[in-house]
């Protein structure tokens, strides 16, 4: 596929991302398939990225690190090369200030968060039901649900919770509690 060329670096690259590429809609027929094989989808209007992504990932990152979810400089690098505030940007083209890095905290997160379930926690619900109880506790707003002692991610979490609009509690209790009744048996 023929990405417009202001959009190419921007991109992300890598095995399943084609997909991911924004379409030109004068360019680009939209076949059924991409070249991976998987599905093609096309968005009929131009992809817009929020122009301060930069700074969302430097902040992220830093961020990230300062709570152990990555530690050293390769650690750091695995975590910036997704690039997460790409899919924020384009996510939230018009998102500025705290808002949109709260953003793009979130998806620095949720990833590593995801991929921590991957293995034995992933595999064990009991072992699972450990490390998210507290936090469901803590969405609803369970005083010293978190202890300090909690691992990074959870940590992490706490402290997007804690961010201007960034708490679950803020959420409609019907939203709020989906995640409590779907995630753990």
């Amino acid at each position: 596929m023929k990405v417009p060329g202001h959009l190419e670096a921007a991109c992300p690259t890598g095995p399943g991302t084609s997909t991911a590429r924004p379409a030109h809609p004068d360019t680009d027929p939209t076949p059924p398939d991409a070249e991976d094989g998987g599905p093609r989808f096309r968005i009929p209007w131009p992809a817009r990225l929020n122009p301060e992504v930069e700074r969302m990932r430097r902040r992220s990152l830093q961020w990230a690190a300062s709570f152990g979810i990555v530690t050293g400089e390769q650690e750091i690098r695995r975590l910036d090369e997704p690039r997460f505030d790409l899919l924020t940007g384009y996510a939230f083209p018009d998102a500025r200030g705290l808002g949109a890095q709260l953003a793009s905290d979130w998806m620095y997160w949720f990833f590593p968060f995801d991929d921590w379930f991957d293995g034995p926690l992933g595999e064990d619900p009991a072992l699972a039901r450990t490390v998210l109880d507290p936090m469901i506790r803590f969405a609803y707003g369970e005083a010293g649900a978190l202890p300090i002692s909690a691992p990074p991610l959870v940590r992490a979490y706490a402290d997007l919770c804690a961010q201007p609009h960034g708490h679950v509690a803020h959420l409609a209790d019907q939203v709020r509690s989906r995640p409590a009744h779907r995630v753990v048996p």
